[in-house]
């Protein structure tokens, strides 16, 4: 697959998987009973893990084939990202931090963790939809 299409087909991924996690929030958690209610965080954060997961490596993507820059890791992606004036230092920040809770939950299970990571959830929801938008805007020729 060209170089271009391979991009577009890892973005409309992200995109696809960015849909069904904002999704999980369209409900009022307080209309659900507890067990449900933990269920349905629980849904959110493993969303929120594999989003981050395409999030990151559509941005390699982008650095490496526009950019011409190979990052190593997902952090170098992030910090790629923002070096090449793709987003603001606040949205990098808050790419930081999405990076480190991802790999905090994907470890070990804790619920102090757990609980930390969901306080912050909403804010990292707006900034991946904000590297959506970027990501869709930027074309790879």
């Amino acid at each position: 697959m060209e170089q271009a299409g391979l991009y577009r087909a890892k973005v409309e991924k992200y995109k696809k998987a960015l849909t069904g996690f904002n999704r999980l929030f369209e409900h009022d958690m307080a209309l659900f009973d507890p067990v449900i209610t933990d269920a349905i965080m629980n849904g959110q954060l493993q969303k929120f893990e594999y989003c981050s997961e395409l999030m990151w490596k559509a941005i390699r993507l982008l650095i490496r084939q526009r950019n011409k820059i190979s990052p190593k890791s997902p952090r170098d992606a992030v910090k790629e990202f923002f070096n090449c004036g793709y987003i603001n230092s606040s949205q990098y920040e808050t790419m930081i931090q999405i990076l480190d809770d991802r790999n905090k939950l994907s470890h070990v299970y804790n619920e102090d963790v757990f609980t930390e990571v969901y306080s912050r959830i909403g804010e990292f929801k707006v900034v991946m939809n904000d590297v959506l938008t970027i990501l869709e805007k930027v074309s790879i020729d």
